[in-house]
């Protein structure tokens, strides 16, 4: 065995097991804590409609508020762990309602709740219609260079899950062939960014790309 394997063995044999007895959470605790922090979320969603609804409307939006794009993680993934519907109406409604899409949490989000029979066909067309929006805004006006986090972070959440939801689209390959310019400055590279405060953004959607791309090896 080369010695940095073995250098690699030991750390993780001896930091693994410290950072969990230091923590000592249970998976039953985590999964609370998601539970609790999605009816927190959930309520403050609900509590903006109610003031919009309340408002007079000369003077209000003429769109209700839109729910967080990143907030539909969090019941998709309760009722997948869970079964619960009302974790799938939650999912449903936020996928409604959302604002500028993020089409890898959105389609992540529809596989998770698929099994329950809350999207009907009608939802489903306007879903489909927000990936494609994210995705003909991630061609038209993002820059072909460079590894930068945001862009790289934009290019996968909203191309590689396009393709991924629509596998025989028109579109594909002018998808394929926008994400393969900008995702070639990050694959199997090392980051050019200048603040390690970023790297987790970048590492991220390229974890992601892995995954919807089938090169998780």
């Amino acid at each position: 065995m080369k010695i940095q394997n073995v250098f690699l063995l030991i750390y993780l044999l001896l930091f693994i097991p410290t950072i969990y007895s230091q923590t000592g959470v249970t998976k039953a605790e985590y999964l609370q804590t998601i539970k609790e922090k999605e009816a927190e979320l959930w309520q403050s969603y609900n509590s903006l409609l109610e003031k919009w609804q309340n408002s007079d409307p000369a003077t209000r939006d003429s769109d209700p508020p839109k729910a967080g794009r990143h907030l539909v993680r969090m019941p998709a993934f309760l009722y997948k762990i869970m079964g619960d519907k009302k974790y799938a109406e939650h999912a449903r409604t936020i996928l409604l309602n959302q604002s500028y899409g993020d089409a890898y949490y959105t389609v992540r989000a529809i596989e998770e709740i698929q099994d329950s029979g809350i999207l009907s066909k009608a939802d489903l067309e306007i879903i489909e219609k927000q990936i494609l929006e994210s995705a003909e805004r991630a061609v038209l006006y993002w820059v072909e260079w460079g590894a930068m986090n945001h862009a790289t972070q934009s290019l996968v959440n909203n191309l590689a899950a396009a393709m991924k939801y629509f596998p025989k689209h028109p579109d594909f390959n002018r998808w394929q062939q926008k994400l393969d310019i900008n995702i070639s400055a990050s694959w199997g590279l090392w980051s050019i960014e200048d603040s390690q405060i970023y790297i987790p953004a970048w590492n991220k959607p390229l974890i992601q790309y892995a995954e919807l791309a089938g090169n998780e090896k």
